[in-house]
């Protein structure tokens, strides 16, 4: 991206609609040098109480923090809403759009856009805030379940250290094209323009989900974004 970063925001439309086709999960977990995968099908999961995409009162024996499982969409588990930005406000040319749609019953945010990295620019994002801030020090790293096209995608973290838009954390992970839970560790994330220092866990104050830093059609849905032990 170009020597500014700068963000704007629009509210998520809320046009729903629910899909008869049947979900399959693909399960990755990302580590330093290991990926893993196991594929089940949505029936299976959703017999047990920890299932991927159950609520968070399902899982609130288990070692997860849910930042937002959209179970009380448009509202959030944790922090502000979530906002669509993009790199237009500093004169790039992506546009984007984001919207809260329904699947097999899950609350699911579909994220597209035309990611162009023409005038310095090159993102589009989903992002929130996380107020008041949040201790995550107990914490391994972040925990989506995300559906995306094959194309690696980004995750945005910011805290204590970054007071300026353009300042953030970055990681990214790779998607499949199917149903997957990605696990990305805090020790990931490398700062990011003129971001001076390492992550600081302990004092999160905001998340953000990227397709960025290339050229392409982004088309990401998100279910679930939690810490993991």
């Amino acid at each position: 991206m170009g020597s500014a970063f700068f963000y704007i925001c629009f509210t998520l439309s809320l046009d729903l609609y629910c899909p008869q086709s049947s979900l399959g999960v693909s399960v990755i977990t990302l580590d330093t040098l290991m990926m893993t995968r196991r594929t089940f099908s949505l029936a299976a999961l959703a017999a047990t109480a920890t299932s991927i995409l159950a609520p968070a009162a399902a899982q609130q024996n288990s070692d997860l923090f849910h930042i937002d499982d959209l179970s009380g969409a448009p509202g959030s588990s944790y922090g502000g809403r979530w906002q669509l930005s993009t790199d237009r406000v500093m004169g790039g040319v992506s546009r984007g759009s984001a919207r809260l749609i329904q699947e097999n019953g899950q609350n699911i945010i579909e994220m597209t856009g035309d990611v162009s990295t023409a005038n310095n620019g090159g993102f589009v994002q989903v992002s929130k805030s996380l107020r008041p801030r949040l201790d995550a020090s107990d914490y391994t790293g972040v925990e989506l379940v995300v559906q995306g096209d094959g194309h690696p995608y980004w995750l945005h973290l910011r805290d204590r250290n970054t007071p300026w838009p353009w300042q953030v954390y970055n990681a990214s992970y790779e998607t499949s094209g199917e149903w997957e839970l990605v696990r990305v560790p805090f020790s990931q994330f490398r700062p990011y323009h003129k971001t001076r220092r390492q992550l600081d866990p302990s004092s999160l104050n905001g998340i953000g989900l990227v397709a960025g830093y290339d050229d392409f059609q982004a088309k990401l849905k998100i279910a679930r974004v939690s810490l993991y032990r």
